[in-house]
């Protein structure tokens, strides 16, 4: 089970969870001072100032990770972002990839399937990959 780090460190005041919002707080500063400036820029700026706050998480994390009980919730907190250590990085090296999915998320919520609803189903293909159905509910009927 993963357990974010605002979690851990409100269950057991963790100065180690702690440090890790802070670390990953100043990502999340970055993005805020580039969001809707160009991708080029966005990518530059990444590479200059977000690449070595990351470089830096890593290390922090591996030896955090070393010093720590295997069975804490800290250490299964940070096995976890190790082990998605490439996903994490990759809005590095593309100026037009978020962070996290965040907006994706707040998107996908209108598509929720919400109680009695009429359902329908969609088709996508993209490249050569097999096509996907995805599935949603349009607003409740104003019949029912």
């Amino acid at each position: 089970m993963f357990l974010p780090a605002s979690d851990i460190q409100v269950a057991n005041g963790s100065t180690i969870a702690a440090e890790a919002i802070q670390r990953i707080g100043a990502l999340y500063d970055i993005e805020r001072e580039i969001r809707g400036k160009p991708t080029e820029l966005r990518h530059q700026i990444r590479q200059t100032q977000a690449r070595p706050l990351i470089e830096e998480l890593h290390v922090w994390m591996n030896k955090t990770l070393a010093r720590i009980s295997r069975k804490s919730d800290t250490a299964v907190a940070i096995r976890y972002a190790l082990s998605r250590w490439r996903a994490l990085t990759r809005y590095l090296n593309d100026g037009l990839i978020e962070l996290d999915n965040s907006a994706a998320e707040r998107a996908l919520r209108a598509l929720r399937l919400e109680g009695r609803t009429s359902y329908s189903r969609d088709r996508i293909q993209v490249g050569n990959a097999p096509p996907v159905s995805i599935r949603y509910s349009g607003p409740p009927s104003s019949t029912g």
